[in-house]
């Protein structure tokens, strides 16, 4: 427990950003796989506008991750601006490790958006 708590903490804002938008995206993606496991022919706009939805979810869940790391590898760079040469490859490994934590974080909440959309892709297509 105490990782996670850790994670988030140096992980910043963005992650609490991310969950959010997780906590949208997962349910709305076990929706929309019942939902579409169960379509017929003259409900495909549907599966198709709720694919690009979960699909849409899945890269804002990304961008989120990249922009956080973006901001991560900021911060970084005016640490190590003003530390010295010493401490300079110490900083540096840790913070980079730290401003990867949203990233991965991001890709990991996209993974169930991302296979639901795609299947829901698939199972539109043999809606013809």
């Amino acid at each position: 427990m105490d990782s996670i708590v850790n994670m988030f903490m140096e992980g910043g804002y963005w992650m609490y950003a991310i969950t959010a938008l997780a906590l949208i995206s997962h349910p709305l993606s076990a929706f929309g796989v019942f939902y579409g496991a169960k379509a017929i022919g003259d409900q495909r706009s549907v599966v198709i506008v709720m694919a690009v939805a979960l699909l849409s979810l899945d890269a804002l869940s990304v961008g989120l991750g990249v922009t956080g790391m973006m901001v991560g590898q900021t911060a970084l760079e005016a640490a190590l601006a003003t530390a010295g040469s010493a401490d300079a490859e110490a900083l540096r490994a840790e913070g980079e490790r730290i401003a990867q934590i949203p990233l991965w974080y991001g890709l990991l909440a996209s993974i169930v958006p991302s296979l639901s959309g795609v299947f829901l892709l698939i199972k539109a297509n043999s809606l013809k």
